[in-house]
């Protein structure tokens, strides 16, 4: 079978964490552990004065899980991008970031700090190498599957991992046309049969369902809730299907939508109309 190369995608050869900076590199903790290695000052009390570099080879994740410097004047700062213009994000204090810190691809270092006086317990942060991720961008299918291999040096390996491509774009199907018979005489209460001409096969351009939802005039959605869902099934030759909805009507929700939709989501335009409802005299 014939291929296409898509793209390529480094990795990291090495992402053990370096340290320079004098007799401080002799206390910072940069030791393996599952799926990464763990870095940082240990958790024991530091001195005054100290001051290093950790080096990380990206790409990777860096996660906090221990801090406790003085506040205001103990630090550790990093800059993870070559803008001359974005400022170093500084650490300080005991209050750990909130998320794990995304490091690009490249060398970057990490500097921790100690000042002149007062210490506290230390800190630590857990260093793992990323996944290799390849964004593919505006290709038109050429197949049915990815094939994805390790290369190096001296080329590349005879076998991979082969993976399903799947085109995931929304479908474009749209209702030929929707009809809808309120049945309830509540006032503000509507309750009925939807019924949906189906779109020109729609169950072979992957359309699994049609969903219905209050919307306004022009078809934009006004809430989160789906009024209803009618399914499709396989060797189903009907041209309609149809399926109950029962809502409180609110005006100005006055309009329902209906939109194809397939695994892929609900497809950008649907079958907009006016709903009346019907009051017992």
């Amino acid at each position: 079978e014939s291929s296409m190369r898509m793209g390529l995608q480094g990795v990291a050869r090495d992402m053990t964490p370096t340290c320079r900076g004098g007799f401080t590199c002799n206390y910072m903790v940069t030791h393996p552990t599952v799926g990464g290695w763990m870095i940082g000052r240990g958790m024991t009390g530091y001195a005054d004065n100290e001051n290093a570099f950790i080096m990380l080879r990206g790409p990777g994740v860096l996660t906090f899980t221990e801090l406790n410097i003085e506040n205001g004047y103990d630090y550790i700062e990093y800059k993870f991008d070559s803008d001359p213009s974005t400022p170093f994000t500084k650490i300080t204090g005991s209050v750990k970031p909130s998320a794990p810190i995304q490091v690009p691809p490249g060398n970057h270092e990490i500097h921790w700090y100690s000042d002149y006086s007062e210490s506290e317990l230390g800190w630590m942060a857990r260093w793992s190498q990323s996944e290799a991720v390849l964004e593919i961008q505006d290709a038109a299918p050429m197949g049915s599957h990815f094939l994805v291999v390790s290369a190096g040096n001296h080329g590349e390996m005879q076998q991979g991992y082969l993976v399903d491509a799947a085109d995931w774009a929304p479908v474009e199907v749209v209702p030929q046309m929707v009809e809808f018979e309120d049945w309830d005489t509540t006032t503000g209460f509507i309750e009925g049969l939807v019924t949906i001409t189906r779109g020109d096969n729609d169950f072979s351009l992957g359309v699994t369902n049609y969903d219905i939802f209050w919307s306004s005039a022009d078809g934009a959605r006004l809430d989160d809730m789906t009024l209803g869902s009618a399914l499709l099934s396989s060797g189903d030759s009907s041209p309609y299907v149809a399926v109950t909805i029962a809502s409180p009507y609110m005006p100005p929700a006055q309009h329902i939508t209906v939109k194809a939709g397939s695994a892929s989501g609900l497809a950008p335009n649907g079958y907009t109309i006016h709903v009346m409802d019907l009051t017992g005299t």
